[in-house]
């Protein structure tokens, strides 16, 4: 069997693409073999943290529409995961065309997706990756990680988010975290994203009912795991400034209700000056 790789990176070679990174889309038409391989160069966990959730969702969310896990390899400083290939396009790139009732019919769809993945919770269990991987509040470019300290509470969670190393003095970053609520001890943490936005939502065509679209597919999990239920809305739009003038500038109009700024505005509004001490969107 001779099967065909096409290089979705950019036009390389399939040694370059493995070493620059990307998504290799490997297809046999014969016996009907399609997946790709997403080769990523990281000193992180977050490999290791998109593979364990993809693995934790087949098992426990076998119909949500996320990418199915077929192995995750290690060569080296790269990682590469084997995983389902999603016959669709990015919500990013069908955006500026389609309808305020398409925009309203994918936004209601993700907010059942969504709602669904909150609803699976774990009372005191270790917050971050699924797999133990720990946990992630990256700001753009500036990582922040912890793999080795167990959290298991939202409140060292938060200690943990002001932690990082800021251009601003250590008594601007204790105001802005003493602006949050503080957080509940009792509430369970909920399966979490971590980077929702249009590049990491695949979209369709409803073949049923012409116009419309279907939502097919939740990319790129290396952010995911249990966080505090506040952590999604807080990371969601984190890039939206006062001078976004693209075509996707009104996604903040509907973004799934239930991760909606809206629903933890102080959260995400803390956050948005976060990241301005830390020099993101600044």
């Amino acid at each position: 069997m001779q099967v065909s790789v096409e290089c979705w990176s950019m036009e390389r070679s399939l040694p370059s693409s493995l070493a620059a990174g990307g998504i290799l889309r490997c297809r046999d038409d014969e016996s009907g073999l399609d997946f790709v391989i997403k080769v990523i160069r990281s000193a992180t966990n977050g490999p290791e943290t998109e593979y364990s959730t993809l693995q934790y969702l087949a098992e426990h969310a076998p119909d949500f529409p996320s990418p199915k896990p077929h192995g995750l390899l290690k060569l080296g400083a790269y990682r590469l995961i084997l995983m389902s290939y999603v016959p669709s396009t990015t919500l990013a790139s069908m955006w500026s065309t389609l309808s305020h009732d398409n925009k309203l019919s994918i936004q209601l769809q993700l907010d059942q997706l969504f709602t669904r993945l909150r609803g699976i919770k774990q009372q005191g269990g270790r917050l971050g990756g699924v797999g133990g991987e720990g946990v992630n509040d990256t700001h753009a470019w500036v990582e922040h990680t912890n793999s080795e300290t167990i959290m298991t509470t939202a409140t060292e969670f938060r200690d943990f988010q002001f932690s990082i190393k800021a251009v601003c003095g250590p008594e601007y970053a204790a105001f802005l975290k003493s602006l949050l609520p503080n957080p509940d001890t009792d509430e369970p943490s909920v399966l979490t994203h971590g980077d929702v936005f249009l590049g990491n939502i695949m979209v369709d065509v409803d073949p049923t009912k012409p116009g419309e679209y279907l939502v097919t597919g939740i990319i790129d999990w290396e952010d995911s795991g249990f966080y505090p239920p506040w952590f999604e809305a807080s990371k969601v739009l984190y890039t939206f400034t006062e001078d976004d003038r693209d075509d996707v500038q009104d996604w903040w109009r509907y973004v799934p209700r239930c991760i909606a700024p809206a629903s933890y505005p102080i959260e995400w509004a803390v956050g948005r000056l976060w990241d301005k001490a830390l020099g993101v969107n600044a």
